[in-house]
């Protein structure tokens, strides 16, 4: 069988697991019907098998799938491949297809602390405060982008400025 997906180097999101392996239908011209057998290990040499299931029935237009019973673990790579086989004959693993599971990082809008509002400044040199923004996955340096503009359209933006999050505000 020839591999669908996920294809080789595919990075897939911690949300959308468990995920769902697809093959193309070997072909046969043997009498007896395929099944398939599907493996996901953790190494490219298969010694760490995690995940091992035989006797999946073929399915419609060509390709057959099967989702794993449970998530696999966050910001690992994955190996899978699978071969088809007929009770009596046993067909070889196709090449194995590798995948990385990630979490994915959310950044939500930092809050404005100051100045806000209708505020009027005497200073030409102002100071803006944000409130760290609340993440989630795992986040390196963050780093904000304050734009400057006349419009709450921001069109045109007449000045912008990015530092680095300090602890709680920035």
């Amino acid at each position: 069988p020839d591999i669908v997906t996920p294809t080789s180097g595919a990075r897939i999101s911690t949300d959308l697991q468990p995920i769902t392996l697809t093959l193309q239908n070997a072909s046969s011209s043997g009498v007896r019907p395929l099944s398939y057998t599907f493996q996901v290990a953790a190494d490219a040499n298969f010694s760490n098998v995690l995940v091992s299931r035989s006797g999946i029935t073929p399915g419609d237009g060509g390709r057959t799938s099967f989702k794993l019973p449970d998530a696999l673990e966050s910001q690992k790579t994955y190996y899978w491949r699978a071969r088809a086989e007929d009770g009596a004959n046993t067909g070889s693993f196709s090449a194995p297809s590798v995948f990385t599971i990630f979490t994915p990082v959310v950044l939500q809008a930092p809050g404005l602390v100051s100045p806000v509002g209708a505020t009027t400044i005497d200073s030409l040199s102002p100071r803006f405060v944000v409130q760290n923004s609340a993440r989630s996955g795992p986040a390196g340096q963050v780093s904000y982008l304050i734009e400057l503009s006349t419009t709450d359209s921001f069109s045109p933006v007449l000045a912008a400025w990015v530092f680095d999050e300090q602890p709680n505000q920035s």
